[in-house]
């Protein structure tokens, strides 16, 4: 048995979810999750010291970390398990008809802006979630009504 997406929002007790959100959230969520696992399997060989206290005694500097600590902090310590952990959450806003306040967006815009700047890589992907809250959240100041209305003010 399929139920559909009101039937879902009925269940969650709220309005119909937002398709551009729960979309954006996915988005993040797949981005974050694809640099973690992404990054494990590059550096598998790492992986077993970590257990063993090899993080506890490196030598080296920040400038250069030995390897064991850079794939630590390429992996586990990197900024893949937040930025899951905010896709989830702004999909978890969408689905309650929730827009998320428009900051988030944009932070999330200028991050992969200067990071991709940087250093070529994926960075550039998180503007296709950030557009998509942006966008949201302006139809939803501009509507001026629905639980959407004070988030995207700010």
């Amino acid at each position: 048995m399929t139920s559909t997406s009101s039937e879902g929002a009925a269940a969650l007790g709220t309005a119909a979810p937002l398709r551009p959100v729960v979309i954006a959230g996915w988005c993040v969520t797949v981005l974050g999750v694809a640099h973690t696992v992404i990054g494990l399997l590059l550096t598998t060989t790492h992986v077993p010291g970590w257990f063993t206290g090899t993080l506890w005694a490196v030598g080296g500097s920040l400038a250069a970390p030995p390897p064991s600590l850079g794939a630590f902090w390429l992996t586990v310590g990197s900024f893949g398990v937040p930025l899951a952990t905010l896709g989830l959450v702004i999909r978890w806003m969408g689905l309650r008809a929730i827009v998320p306040p428009t900051f988030v967006a944009w932070t999330l815009g200028v991050w992969c802006t200067v990071a991709g700047a940087m250093f070529p890589s994926p960075f550039p992907l998180l503007w296709i979630p950030a557009v998509l809250l942006i966008v949201k959240a302006r139809r939803a100041a501009r509507a001026g009504d629905g639980p959407g209305r004070a988030e995207a003010a700010l």
